[in-house]
């Protein structure tokens, strides 16, 4: 049965791929800036929500719908509210253009997420209505490296170099959706070994829309996001479409990604209607978690990859089972938001972390809890917003900030932070420099407003410092990063863009003989200019990126890429064809260029360019029939400099890597 299991997602992993797993060219790129504002995180997350709503539109004209364009200002929202009020639904996205705050850039990206149709009733949920009207996918795929690092030819890694997946989702209107997932990384097992149940991971949740008085209901793993970040926030989620704004839309209790091996929670949680203004979330979670260990009733730190490849490896997985509960209490008018957020966090063994001078403020012990409130007020069209946590140790973390629209299709953004080097929270996000919202005090301002000839300007200034020691920073240290972006319309389907990064901040230097680090100021540049033209069957793209570092105490690196994209619909068949030319020469990882490829669902990522050479993919999509379509994705990178590629175990004996991906998606 295992060897039939196996056989069934082989073959279907050679067969199909559905062509909308591919985002449009206008949410790639936005991908990219998202990318490039976070130094490269993993956009995936925000990838997969994109390609959801590209394949479910969201009624823009249903509020409740509306709330899914994460993306959307908080000013964007309320000014299409206020206009369907006053002059009812919209006819067609085109009259988005007549309403105050929505510029191109945000209409372009909405033509692909959203829709413009009048408000219908939703079905009954009856078992004749679930079986003729629900909607199923299947989703299958497979990638894999050609050239085998060390780890698999010295037989380091216990499985194969095959990553292999499936996903499974029902959807009944936007009321159910039924998923069901399984995700085997390369180098693990299947069916044998360490994973004798098959797939590394398993994940699922059943979501259960306007039950009642429950406005949602979710069983197995999702994430949860409340305020701006700062008391409790799972999965990454960017800001809004523009430079400008920091203020996020949170969307409370969402389904966790299929293939996130961690960062979810996994129990239930509940939106219940308290009143026409008044919602109450409450969720409970149990999940294990990966750990490294200290010794049989203790951990030093959890451990976040994924990967259960070597002996090492595997001793982590399920090394502490985390529990958490709590609740969630909002207040929601057309102009003011109200929510407060409290969870405690307990797990079955104690966190002792390794001892190190960056660390010394590291949390110890079994359990924690977070509490905060979060506000939003609409002052006309500007939003007041802020938050203010506290955790179980008495510290606490803050941000407040002002978005406000301008004359002229102008707007500014004020955005003050300061989190504790005390604060601990093992589930918040919030804007700043560190990873986690712990240790940084900074202020920001952005503004964006149009200049003459079309020609749209978006800066923003950051001053920040960290009052504590950080991670190769052994003393307090601060820092500064400024940006500018220039986007020009040539004509109704080419634009341009400029945008210019600097950045300085402080890291260990020479080491003195008492081992201690001077810390010098290192400085980071970037320059990037961007040229888009789309023409019906045709889209062409090309970037030129320039990079600078420079510090006190080492040698000055820098860097440039060059990349050409290019895709092409035939008509004379359902085919389409895009590739990606670039060159690029990196002198040191510190000039590290990140860029994002075009890419399947749930393979989105960022690409780190480093030292010299050539990087090359071409990706095709054929649509077999309105169920079923094949795609399949190769790709090259080679250093002509190099005779061997990466560190460790996964060293790759050659001067070029070659990956192909594959993926089948079947509706029915």
């Amino acid at each position: 049965m295992r060897r039939l299991v196996l056989a069934f997602l082989l073959i279907c992993a050679t067969i199909a791929i559905h062509a909308q797993s591919v985002l449009p060219p206008e949410w790639e790129e936005q991908l990219e800036f998202w990318a490039e504002q976070n130094d490269g995180i993993d956009i995936d997350d925000a990838a997969e929500q994109i390609a959801s709503l590209c394949e479910h539109p969201a009624n823009i004209n249903d509020s409740t719908q509306a709330t899914e364009l994460f993306f959307l200002t908080n000013a964007q929202q309320q000014s299409l509210r206020a206009y369907i009020r006053q002059y009812g639904m919209l006819l067609s996205l085109n009259e988005l253009r007549l309403i105050n705050g929505y510029d191109s850039v945000t209409i372009q990206l909405l033509r692909h997420v959203a829709v413009a149709e009048p408000i219908t009733h939703s079905r009954k949920i009856t078992p004749s209505n679930l079986a003729h009207y629900g909607q199923s996918t299947l989703l299958l795929g497979g990638h894999s490296q050609l050239e085998p690092s060390r780890g698999y030819i010295e037989d380091i890694y216990e499985g194969n170099p095959l990553r292999l997946y499936f996903k499974y989702t029902y959807r009944y209107d936007r009321r159910i959706q039924l998923q069901l997932s399984a995700d085997k990384d390369p180098g693990e097992t299947l069916f044998k070994g360490s994973n004798p149940q098959g797939f590394d991971f398993y994940g699922g949740h059943l979501i259960l829309n306007d039950i009642w008085r429950f406005k949602r209901i979710i069983v197995g793993q999702y994430r949860l996001q409340f305020g701006q970040g700062l008391t409790l926030w799972s999965g990454m989620h960017p800001w809004s479409a523009t430079e400008t704004s920091t203020y996020r839309n949170s969307q409370n209790i969402t389904a966790a990604s299929p293939f996130a091996e961690y960062g979810y929670l996994q129990g239930i949680a509940t939106t219940l209607r308290l009143s026409n203004h008044f919602e109450l979330n409450t969720f409970y979670s149990t999940a294990n978690r990966s750990a490294t260990k200290a010794d049989s009733t203790s951990i030093q730190s959890l451990y976040q990859s994924g990967y259960h490849r070597t002996q090492t490896e595997i001793s982590k997985e399920h090394g502490i089972n985390e529990q958490l509960c709590g609740f969630n209490l909002q207040y929601n008018t057309q102009k003011i938001h109200i929510g407060t957020t409290s969870q405690l966090i307990w797990f079955n063994k104690e966190i002792i972390p390794a001892h190190y001078a960056y660390n010394a403020h590291a949390f110890t012990g079994m359990h924690h809890y977070n509490i905060g409130a979060d506000m939003a007020i609409l002052i006309k069209q500007a939003t007041l917003y802020g938050e203010l946590a506290r955790s179980a140790d008495n510290a606490y973390a803050g941000i407040i900030g002002l978005q406000m629209p301008l004359p002229r299709s102008s707007a500014v953004n004020i955005y003050y932070r300061n989190y504790s080097p005390l604060y601990h929270n093992f589930y918040s996000s919030a804007w700043g420099i560190n990873s986690t919202p712990t240790n940084e005090e900074g202020l920001r301002l952005a503004f964006s407003t149009q200049l003459p000839f079309t020609i749209r300007m978006q800066l923003s200034a950051d001053i920040f410092r960290f009052p504590d020691l950080k991670y190769r920073v052994y003393s307090p240290s601060h820092g500064s990063e400024y940006r500018i972006l220039l986007t020009k319309n040539i004509f109704s389907n080419a634009s341009f863009d400029l945008s210019y990064r600097y950045k300085s901040c402080g890291r260990n230097g020479i080491q003195n003989a008492d081992k201690s680090y001077i810390i010098e100021q290192i400085h980071r540049q970037r320059l990037q200019a961007r040229f888009a033209y789309r023409n019906g069957d045709w889209s062409l793209r090309t970037n030129l990126t320039h990079t600078w570092f420079d510090c006190e105490y080492h040698d000055p690196q820098k860097g440039y890429s060059i990349s050409q994209d290019i895709s092409y619909t035939f008509h004379s068949c359902p085919l389409t064809l895009i590739g990606r030319f670039a060159i690029f020469n990196i002198t040191d990882y510190d000039a590290a260029i990140y860029s994002v490829e075009s890419d399947f669902q749930y393979e989105y990522g960022t690409t780190s360019l480093n030292n010299k050479g050539i990087r090359a993919y071409v990706l095709a999509q054929y649509k077999i029939s309105p169920q079923l379509a094949l795609s399949a994705k190769y790709g090259i990178t080679n250093y002509p400099d190099l005779e061997t590629i990466g560190t460790g175990y996964a060293t790759t004996y050659s001067s070029h890597r070659q990956s192909i991906k594959l993926q089948l998606r079947c509706n029915f």
